[in-house]
């Protein structure tokens, strides 16, 4: 399985990069995706709150994660395709395992899982503990 990690934003401490490169790698590997290419920024709170703002507009409380998938048409060059974009706002990242279960939550919001609906919060909230489980056993 492989996959290209891009991480940006807000972040000055190397071993939270490698926390969000590796737990991104190995939820892509988990959910079999291949030879995608995904995004990740660590963003203020300010910041996510704009973005929120503009975006999910409807959506009350703090955002500590808003995933945007890549079109499923987006041209692309190279050999990685685009899945989409993770904002982590990094007052959420401060305790030890949380920034981990924020991607995991992003990417799972990337590959098509919400939580408009009862059923669908269920849904996403076991694959996300399960996902959560095997990334985590395998450190």
């Amino acid at each position: 399985m492989g996959g290209e990690v891009v991480v940006g934003g807000r972040v000055s401490e190397m071993k939270l990069v490698f926390a969000v490169k590796k737990t991104a790698r190995r939820a892509l590997e988990f959910l079999r995706i291949k030879n995608a290419r995904l995004e990740i920024f660590v963003v203020g709170n300010r910041e996510m709150v704009n973005l929120k703002k503009e975006f999910l507009p409807e959506n009350k409380g703090p955002a500590n994660v808003i995933a945007f998938p890549a079109p499923k048409k987006f041209p692309f060059q190279g050999k990685f395709r685009p899945l989409g974009e993770i904002y982590l706002n990094k007052l959420f990242s401060k305790k030890e395992g949380e920034v981990e279960r924020l991607i995991v939550h992003g990417i799972l919001h990337l590959v098509g899982y919400e939580h408009d609906r009862k059923g669908d919060i269920v849904k996403m909230k076991n694959l996300e503990e399960k996902l959560w489980r095997q990334i985590s056993s395998s450190a």
